[in-house]
């Protein structure tokens, strides 16, 4: 027996009676003879409202993530095992001078003004075990050095684990 493609293929918003919403995809098939000519059609109908919900619901979670993410006034940044960025809020690019376009590609050597590149890396594999509040300083784009309060945690997604660090300028409390 040969496959054939649906004629139609149609995703459709169903309320019944009650108020209830279910998601259904009808599909019409050619019904066809021994010569392959069509004589008739024959249709299947599936129930897609659970993955609809769910494609709603992570929908609205994305949407809320990037309204918390940009809407923080602390500066946001995600980094992976070997500090470089994954993520970054609009506050942290302000924070350090940089579009988010300039900051996506840097590895979190190229601002931290206190430690090497090798203490980076032993204090992010020391965060990722135990996340911690502490300070530092970070370089700006423009070269000037802030003061700045980072509050992390660490993470697994997908296999991998990230830094998730929200940084806070403190420069003008320190001075006062």
């Amino acid at each position: 027996m040969r496959t054939s493609q649906p004629l139609t293929n149609v995703e459709e918003k169903e309320t019944w009676p009650d108020g209830s919403v279910s998601w259904v995809v009808s599909s019409k098939f050619p019904l066809r003879d021994i010569e392959g000519r069509i004589i008739g059609t024959y249709g299947i109908s599936h129930d897609f409202t659970a993955r609809k919900r769910a494609e709603e619901a992570l929908a609205s979670l994305v949407l809320r993530h990037q309204t918390l993410l940009h809407t923080a006034s602390d500066g946001i940044c995600v980094l992976n095992e070997q500090g470089q960025v994954v993520e970054a809020n609009t506050a942290f690019c302000r924070m350090l001078g940089y579009s988010r376009e300039e900051l996506l590609p840097l590895n979190v050597a190229n601002w931290n003004a206190q430690w090497s590149r090798e203490e980076l890396l032993a204090k992010i594999r020391e965060l990722i075990a135990h996340p911690a509040l502490f300070e530092t300083r970070h370089r700006r784009k423009d070269g000037n050095v802030i003061e700045a309060e980072i509050n992390c945690v660490s993470t697994q997604l997908e296999g991998q684990t990230y830094l998730y660090t929200s940084t806070r300028d403190i420069t003008a409390r320190k001075r006062a």
